[in-house]
């Protein structure tokens, strides 16, 4: 059954217009609240004190992945592990151009690859190891 917004605005008491407005503003407002959820949430999973972006946040935002045992932003065999199971696309470009420039770490990725061939789901290093012998050292 479809109600006519005019039927709507007369029922609440309210113009037409008035009806649009503060339904647009209630929608504004519920999109500022989970954006707002969204980062209050992000700031507790880093156990953030305050709300200025600590520094993992920064490097979050700025290109650079994260990791979650690590405390520098190099490409180590831990860290290359990481990339590959939980990398997002961003940090998948930032590794095929290292992977590109960098023989040492083409031979690193087929050295993290190497253990989790076995297993055939684990597609995302089934792909990087495929990438890596395809790609000239």
């Amino acid at each position: 059954m479809t109600v006519a917004t005019p039927q709507i605005a007369q029922f609440l008491g309210l113009s037409e217009t008035e009806l649009m407005r503060n339904a647009l503003r209630s929608l504004l407002l519920e999109q500022k609240r989970a954006v707002l959820q969204t980062r209050l949430e992000i700031l507790a999973r880093y156990r953030a004190t305050d709300l200025a972006p600590p520094e993992r946040l920064r490097l979050m935002y700025t290109g650079f992945m994260d990791h979650r045992h690590l405390t520098h932003q190099e490409y180590t065999l831990a860290a290359l592990d990481d990339i590959i199971a939980r990398g997002r696309r961003r940090d998948w470009a930032a590794l095929r151009t290292a992977l590109l420039t960098d023989p040492s770490i083409r031979a690193k990725v087929l050295r993290v690859c190497a253990v989790h061939i076995t297993d055939p789901y684990a597609q995302r290093y089934h792909f990087w190891n495929h990438y890596a012998q395809r790609e000239p050292a």
